[in-house]
């Protein structure tokens, strides 16, 4: 009875350890990449994956120093006269063009500033560079209950990454931080938004490739519309239930 005893916790905290494992891990990967410096997407992309062999190590690298050193450029939602000067890069005119995503990634990788379209590019040059495929993707998010129809066109960019022959998700540009009232962006890492349950992540993202939802029976665009909006706590905290699940709900 000892020995069984014994046993069954030597299983329990074996089991224990390695459910924690991929937290830690993260937290010694997001720790170690923080100050990584490259002045081009290929270098930065080997000096964040040199020291790690799986594919999640790999994806987890490249977004948490994105996350960490690239901001949202909140002044272009700011008035003329609150925005810092412009300052027109020089064309180069000498070295072969690239393509778009690359010279996209490098812009943003010399400014440390990017809108969804740079976070996206960024990420997928440099998971390119580490040999892992990823795609941008286009299509139409919600952020608040508004319904009418102007709101729903292509309005944000985000990733699909392959890790182990399986397709994920992910949003850099909501990853990293958030806007205030005043339209200062405030780096603050959310990974509810790295690697999500694709139920959970089309809740507020509908691409316009149904593929990328992940699912094999996707939402139409009419659907996606009369779906309660769920703000982030409904998924932070787990909440699972919630009635009526179409239509809107009238203050009397």
């Amino acid at each position: 009875m000892m020995k069984w005893c014994v046993g069954l916790l030597a299983c329990f905290l074996s089991f224990t350890a390695l459910a924690q494992k991929p937290a830690a891990s993260f937290a010694a990967i997001d720790w170690q990449v923080r100050s990584v410096t490259a002045t081009s997407p290929d270098s930065l992309a080997h000096q964040l994956t040199a020291g790690y062999t799986t594919d999640l190590e790999k994806v987890r690298a490249i977004y948490s120093w994105i996350c960490q050193n690239i901001a949202y450029n909140s002044n272009l939602y700011k008035p003329l006269y609150r925005r810092p000067p412009f300052i027109q890069a020089p064309m180069d005119t000498v070295s072969e063009w690239k393509p778009a995503d690359e010279m996209v990634a490098q812009k943003v990788l010399t400014r440390r500033l990017a809108v969804c379209d740079g976070y996206s590019r960024l990420f997928k040059v440099l998971c390119t560079y580490a040999g892992l495929q990823a795609e941008v993707v286009n299509g139409y998010v919600r952020t608040n209950m508004e319904r009418s129809a102007d709101r729903f066109r292509t309005n944000h960019t985000w990733n699909v990454v392959r890790i182990d022959s399986a397709w994920h998700l992910l949003d850099l540009t909501w990853a990293a931080g958030y806007l205030t009232y005043n339209d200062e962006f405030v780096k603050q890492q959310n990974d509810l938004y790295f690697l999500p349950n694709p139920q959970d992540f089309v809740r507020d993202h509908f691409p316009e490739d149904l593929r990328w939802t992940l699912l094999a029976e996707p939402p139409t665009l009419a659907e996606f519309r009369r779906m309660p909006f769920k703000v982030k706590s409904y998924i932070k905290y787990g909440i699972e239930g919630y009635s009526p699940r179409n239509g809107l709900v009238e203050a009397a």
